[in-house]
């Protein structure tokens, strides 16, 4: 019986030396780990600040009346209990024939907001059919109640029996202080009412 011998060779890789480092790439590695370091510590030092909101309408609610300057043609009070969106009353305008009912307040603005933002929460109800006349007017005016811009306008032809919420920008009168005001104008046929409430202006800076 023959025995066949098989012998099997094995090869070891051969070590590896470890890099050289020389000075200069030692002082580049320094250079990185302290560049690094002082982005990280930069990163946590200065964090991003958050927009500072205000709302800068006092009594917003219409729950004290103190702010507001209310005009009416027909000599009855503009701030109601009769239908407010929240809390116990709102502002109620018009409701007869050839009514001029003003609702305004003074609002001083800070310069150089990121944004400035009116929101307000409004109701119409009407008798009318047709031509749709009567107008709720949403206005700028400056201190001494100077008309500057109509803002939004809002007409019998947008009756409704549920509140709506409705916002415009007011970024352009930064560092101003101006009027807001409420126009609203019946004509001799069909009343309208309308209604407003929870009136804000949100300076962002």
């Amino acid at each position: 019986m023959n025995l066949i011998t098989t012998s099997t060779s094995l090869r070891c890789a051969r070590p590896v030396a470890p890099p050289v480092i020389t000075p200069r790439r030692w002082s580049r590695i320094v250079l990185c780990a302290v560049v690094i370091s002082t982005l990280l510590q930069l990163n946590q030092q200065a964090p991003v600040q958050a927009a500072t909101c205000v709302n800068v309408v006092v009594d917003s609610s219409l729950e004290e009346g103190s702010a507001w300057l209310t005009k009416s043609s027909g000599n009855y009070p503009l701030l109601s209990t009769r239908l407010p969106h929240s809390g116990k009353q709102g502002a109620y305008l018009a409701g007869a024939n050839n009514a001029q009912d003003l609702l305004a307040t003074l609002l001083k603005l800070t310069p150089n907001p990121s944004s400035i933002t009116l929101t307000f929460w409004w109701q119409i109800q009407s008798q009318e059919h047709s031509r749709f006349q009567d107008t709720l007017t949403v206005a700028i005016a400056d201190a001494q109640g100077k008309a500057l811009q109509n803002l939004a306008t809002l007409s019998s032809r947008e009756m409704s029996n549920q509140w709506q919420q409705r916002s415009l920008s007011l970024t352009q009168y930064g560092g101003q202080s101006v009027q807001l005001q409420f126009h609203a104008r019946t004509d001799a046929d069909a009343a309208t009412d309308f209604f407003l409430d929870d009136i804000e202006v949100v300076v962002c800076n």
